[in-house]
């Protein structure tokens, strides 16, 4: 009996076991209608929400392109002016026509690309460019660019010009002869103005032109003032009086289009600037979106647990798609990064390194890498530190204000302090940073982590490439890196690449007299005895010609300074110097 009455139970246990599998099924067959749901209606969506990401890019895209002409604009009117406050100005060689606007003064920072003098009658007597020579000779003196130089004494922008079928800005100063220079009012004798012409074309071709695919986007510049069209792309239609928009609808058969505005101004007048983007010319990018959701889908209805996983792989990729559609090429101005050199004062170590190479610097408690970056700032090189401290203690622990900061780290700094651990786009800012400076001091901190974030292998492929730029470029690059926490072989072949700082290799060229003047002006400076020309000799026994050469070699080397104390030559040894003898 005990065993019949048992094996009711035992079915029933196996009925509640089917049935608890049976509602985990259900269960899981829920999750993955609802998973393969919630996914559908973000595909259906997917359109309208890159829809509203491409118009707000765009918009960026327009207001960047507008505020970069009239800064252009700016710094040719702020050229114009500095060169014809010059005192020296009757020397600048206009008459050459070399196109080279460079040559005339070296304070031209490269806007400034056509020069030409006025003289106080109004008529244009020189020119910097062959492609204005058929100005020379004209009279402008009833041109406003001229007149109001003349009658208030300041400077001169004009609006959009008509020449022909072009449109140009007049930029336009007066030039005085005596008096107080350049400040106005001015004193002096009207001589007449300097003459820069900036043509619409060049605008558009530097600012406008570059911001979409070729042939993707259609651009219109109208003027608001008069309600007219000034410029537009073939294909685009006449905005002319038309508002400022921010929106998707049909311009003029264009189909539904992405279209935005910005305003600028030139001299007195104001302008429209408007990008359209017609969705037809944009389709590819909605097309891999959908692609990629349904190849998601189709996975996640082939098997319940492939379904879930693939649904939270699409939803990552969605992300993705989200963040590479948001985030615009990394540049240098992107990030806030500037090549500028500091002007402050240092105290900053004493070894000097040479450009064009690489240096690996061992860390070993004694010398910062830190301070030799500072060194070298010092010297006037503009410096890129790419650190893992965070930047803006190093700005406040070494006063600087100019120098740019990348921050090793994930999580980033928030605004102001740009953030990457990829090893190739930091190399690529790396390498935009060195070709826009003269010369340029960069420096790397904590190789260890960027072994652990990258591999060996890409963070190597960096340092080849890095030594090739340097060879090429007045750059020095400093790279830290902690023997104890990296691989002996490792160690060794970033070694090959680089120049040890502290190495034996630096000392091996030493002779038996050098070595022994070097520890004999230690130990004097140690004692804080003053170590001199004559102390050398009497200590080495050798004549003193011999003595100024071998503190001369070694001074190069950077192991020695000498400094003048009265009518003494001091020598002291430098930190380098230390490292060879200890």
């Amino acid at each position: 009996m005990k065993e019949g009455e048992n094996q009711p139970a035992a079915q029933q246990r196996g009925v509640f076991a089917s049935q608890r599998s049976v509602l985990a099924l259900s269960l899981a067959l829920l999750l993955m209608g609802a998973v393969v749901l919630v996914n559908f209606l973000s595909f259906s969506k997917v359109g309208g929400v890159m829809e509203s990401q491409l118009l707000d890019r765009q918009q960026i895209a327009a207001d960047y392109a507008a505020s970069r002409i009239e800064e252009h604009i700016h710094q040719v009117s702020m050229e114009v002016t500095t060169l014809s406050s010059f005192p020296a100005l009757k020397n600048l060689d206009l008459s050459q026509c070399s196109g080279d606007v460079k040559i005339i003064h070296p304070s031209l920072e490269g806007k400034t690309k056509v020069l030409l003098r006025v003289d106080a009658l109004g008529n244009i007597v020189e020119c910097s460019s062959p492609n204005y020579k058929g100005y020379v000779g004209l009279n402008v003196r009833n041109k406003d660019y001229f007149k109001v130089p003349a009658e208030t004494g300041a400077s001169y922008v004009s609006g959009l010009a008509r020449d022909g079928s072009d449109y140009n800005v007049f930029v336009s100063a007066p030039i005085f002869e005596g008096g107080s220079g350049g400040t106005y009012p001015n004193n002096g004798e009207f001589g007449g103005i300097l003459l820069s012409i900036v043509g619409l074309q060049d605008l558009y071709d530097l600012y406008i032109h570059p911001i979409g695919p070729m042939g993707r986007d259609l651009f219109v510049l109208a003027s608001v003032d008069a309600g007219d069209t000034v410029m537009k792309s073939q294909g685009a239609p006449d905005l002319g009086g038309l508002g400022k928009v921010h929106e998707i609808r049909d311009y003029a058969g264009t189909g539904r289009t992405i279209a935005v505005s910005s305003d600028l101004s030139l001299g007195s007048e104001k302008f429209r600037l408007f990008i359209l983007t017609p969705l037809a010319n944009a389709d590819k990018e909605i097309r891999d979106v959908r692609a990629g959701y349904l190849f998601s889908l189709f996975l996640a209805v082939s098997a319940i647990l492939g379904a879930l996983l693939l649904a939270a792989s699409a939803y990552l990729s969605r992300e993705r798609i989200r963040t590479q559609l948001a985030r615009t090429t990394e540049t240098l101005e992107s990030l806030g990064i500037t090549v500028e050199t500091e002007r402050s004062g240092y105290s900053p170590t004493d070894i000097v390194l040479e450009p064009h190479k690489v240096y690996l610097l061992k860390e070993d408690g004694e010398t910062s890498p830190h301070d030799l970056f500072i060194g070298m700032l010092s010297h006037g090189f503009a410096g890129l530190g790419i650190v893992r401290d965070d930047p803006r203690e190093l700005r406040k622990k070494y006063s600087l204000k100019k120098t740019s900061f990348i921050w090793l780290s994930e999580a980033g700094g928030g605004r102001g302090v740009p953030a990457e651990t990829k090893i190739e786009t930091l190399l690529g800012l790396a390498r935009e940073f060195v070709e826009r400076s003269e010369k340029s001091v960069i420096l790397i901190d904590r190789l260890d982590y960027l072994i652990f974030e990258n591999g060996f292998e890409r963070v190597l492929k960096a340092v080849y490439a890095l030594r090739d730029l340097v060879a090429r470029r007045k750059c020095v690059v400093i790279i830290s890196a902690n023997p104890a926490v990296i691989p002996k072989e490792q160690m060794e072949a970033f070694s090959a690449e680089t120049i040890d700082l502290f190495g034996g290799r630096a000392g091996a060229g030493l002779s038996k007299d050098e070595a022994e003047l070097l520890s004999f002006v230690n130990e004097g400076n140690v004692a804080s005895r003053l170590v001199s020309y004559t102390d050398v000799t009497e200590q080495l026994g050798i004549t003193k010609p011999t003595a100024r050469a071998k503190i001369r070699r070694l001074q190069d080397a950077g192991f020695l300074s000498v400094e003048k104390v009265g009518r003494v030559k001091a020598v002291r040894i430098t930190s380098l110097g230390r490292k060879i003898i200890s």
